[in-house]
């Protein structure tokens, strides 16, 4: 993650830091038994998920013309709400919000 540094319009120097998402997907794992999770970021990358491997890589890529993939295109176009989808074999529902601070949708389901 940067940001930029200014004084006034003018860009004078960038901040930047590392956020290590492994970490809090292995507490939320510890707080959520049984459950999955995961955020979708602003270009459609999950930018958290209760599978690690996943992080960073595109849904659509991966899942566009699946039952998971519409599932995230709803979630993404209306922003808050639940949904129902298949995904290795089984039947999830999902609660899913979309966070005014980052634009990601955060999503947990539970197997049906």
């Amino acid at each position: 993650m940067a940001v930029p540094v200014k004084d006034g319009d003018d860009v004078t120097g960038v901040l930047g830091a590392s956020v290590y998402l492994e970490g809090i997907t292995e507490a939320l794992k510890d707080e959520l038994p049984g459950t999955v999770f995961y955020a979708v970021d602003k270009e459609g990358k999950f930018a958290l998920n209760s599978d690690t491997g996943l992080i960073s890589q595109e849904v659509m890529i991966n899942d566009g013309n699946t039952s998971f993939g519409r599932a995230v295109e709803y979630m993404l176009f209306t922003g808050e709400g639940s949904v129902e989808y298949e995904s290795q074999g089984k039947n999830w529902n999902a609660e899913f919000r979309k966070s005014p601070l980052t634009g990601w949708i955060y999503a947990v389901a539970e197997s049906a």
